[in-house]
């Protein structure tokens, strides 16, 4: 004779762990933060530090949103991370603030390449446009 029990008890344990697999990644997924010149993004896991004056800085557009994507890339460690420029629990570009305050650590560092010069471009565009059409510009 089998009972069902077990059964059913694989079948509620299974569920609560593709629940929970999927729900508390979702929950502590991500933020990312200004503090200076450093932007501090958050992962599920760890968080990373990116000096915007010192770093490899590039936007571009987020296929599904069409809202600006800003990727840093540490100069010494070659590590890299990407934030959409979004408001947080929103679907609106962030704010001409933050996009201005974004541009100025990015230029903060003084001698600054033309990829540089590009993306702080493209962010006061951003800012002096909000919350109007997006820059044509974004690679």
């Amino acid at each position: 004779m089998t009972s069902s029990v077990p059964i059913w008890a694989g079948g509620a344990l299974g569920g609560i762990i593709v629940l929970m697999a999927v729900a508390i990644p979702t929950v502590v997924r991500s933020g990312a933060w200004l503090e200076g010149t450093k932007i501090v993004v958050r992962g599920t896991a760890t968080s990373r530090g990116f000096d915007l004056a010192s770093s490899a800085v590039q936007l571009t557009a987020d296929q599904k949103t069409g809202l600006p994507v800003l990727t840093a890339q540490d100069a010494a460690t070659g590590r890299r991370a990407s934030m959409l420029l979004r408001e947080p629990k929103e679907k609106v570009l962030v704010s001409p603030q933050k996009l201005q305050a974004l541009a100025d650590a990015i230029m903060a560092g003084g001698a600054a390449d033309a990829a540089r010069n590009q993306a702080a471009g493209q962010l006061v565009w951003l800012a002096s446009h909000w919350p109007g059409t997006r820059s044509p510009q974004l690679r």
